[in-house]
């Protein structure tokens, strides 16, 4: 029998996790586009994990703790990337707050991303770090559009990335605004399903 580390065991139930239950969809004679503009016959959809209390308070206690061990406790501000990291990261980090809360009006992607409120805008204004949370990685593009309205109001404030996990490599140039990108599940998501033309 081969020892297993902790971190190894820890890596294997949350992989579990997400695989047995909610993450992989095929969208069946369908090509899904993501926001970077790249392409998959296979869509990755983490905001499923809503529907599975359980499987979500194991993912995003794991989101937690990395959040816990590489950022300052003052004036941190949890953003998620809308949509879908905006969403699990309401329902899911439930121990963080403040949250402040960005969105595209009526959620069109072809219009400027802005602040929800004008208290979301104070709590990106005043923030001395901001752990930026996206549920599933593919380019970056959606979390380096993020960051831009972000350091568009503060612009000194370091933005860490915190993600479940991702299906590509994140492009250079989307890494650019980030101190740090951290993702909970090491290495790449369903390789062998999901087939990214970039």
């Amino acid at each position: 029998m081969v020892a297993t580390s902790s971190e190894e065991l820890q890596q294997h139930d949350y992989r579990n996790a997400l695989e047995r239950r909610c993450l992989v969809r095929a969208l069946v004679g369908e090509t899904f586009v993501f926001a970077g503009g790249t392409r998959s016959e296979v869509k990755v959809d983490a905001t499923r994990l809503g529907g599975y209390p359980q499987d979500l308070r194991l993912v995003m206690g794991g989101i937690q703790a990395l959040i816990d061990e590489h950022m300052p406790k003052e004036r941190l501000v949890v953003v998620g990337v809308p949509n879908g990291g905006r969403e699990l990261a309401r329902v899911g980090l439930s121990r963080w707050t403040p949250k402040a809360r960005l969105a595209k009006a009526n959620d069109q992607l072809d219009l400027p991303m802005r602040p929800c409120s004008l208290e979301d805008e104070r709590l990106v204004r005043g923030a001395k770090a901001i752990a930026l949370f996206e549920d599933i990685v593919s380019t970056g593009g959606s979390a380096a559009a993020t960051a831009d309205v972000i350091h568009d109001i503060n612009p000194d404030v370091e933005i860490d990335v915190f993600a479940i996990g991702r299906h590509a490599e994140m492009l250079e140039a989307h890494k650019q605004p980030f101190a740090s990108v951290h993702f909970l599940i090491k290495g790449l998501l369903f390789p062998e399903l999901i087939k990214i033309d970039i």
